[in-house]
């Protein structure tokens, strides 16, 4: 089921993209910021987030099959839906072979809220380690996920200190519920698309 995006709220979308594929891969989350705010400086903002030190897309971070495309921000007015884009083209310089693209790592969103409606979940590619790193099982390597956890952690605490507040979208279209940590599940999860068409 689809989010509806409470007017001055805005979705997140991180573009990626492997070799070998037309498809571009996303990646969302909502977030709540300045109600003012053109979503061409929330997509830079988080672009440059993103891309710093320590950070999921500085290119070391990530395999050289894949490509990090920039960032996409949707912010609902009181009119309508505007859009704002940071382009990018950014190869990974790591020589990793990774797993297949219908496998994602799966990070589980976290707010105060308390059931399941307080918790949301971000499928992501596993650009950022090889598949030696994953057993027959599915489950990713201890050292791996802490790996990966400090990478978007360190992601996740900078946006939250900016005018780019992670938060929940939910389906009914009621109040976000702000993003207070994320966790990078061990067991690795699966997309439904095929690989061959």
């Amino acid at each position: 089921m689809g989010v509806i995006i409470p007017v001055g709220e805005g979705i997140c979308r991180i573009l990626t993209g492997v070799d070998g594929s037309p498809d571009v891969d996303v990646m969302t989350f909502g977030y709540h910021g300045d109600v003012a705010e053109d979503p061409t400086v929330d997509a830079s903002e988080v672009d440059v987030i993103l891309r710093a030190s320590g950070r999921p897309f500085l290119a070391a971070n990530f395999s050289s099959r894949w490509r990090y495309l920039g960032v996409e921000c949707t912010r609902m007015t009181a009119t309508g839906p505007i859009t704002g884009v940071a382009v990018q083209n950014l190869i990974g310089t790591t020589s990793l072979s990774t797993v297949p693209i219908n496998c994602a790592m799966l990070i589980q969103k976290n707010t105060a809220r308390g059931g399941r409606k307080g918790k949301g979940r971000m499928f992501v590619p596993c650009f950022g380690f090889s598949e030696s790193n994953v057993d027959e099982l599915g489950v990713i390597t201890t050292g791996t996920v802490a790996s990966q956890q400090a990478l978007w952690s360190s992601a996740f605490t900078a946006l939250a200190a900016s005018d780019v507040k992670p938060a929940l979208l939910h389906s009914d279209g009621s109040a976000v519920d702000l993003i207070t940590s994320i966790t990078v599940k061990q067991i690795i999860a699966t997309q439904r698309r095929r690989l061959k068409r």
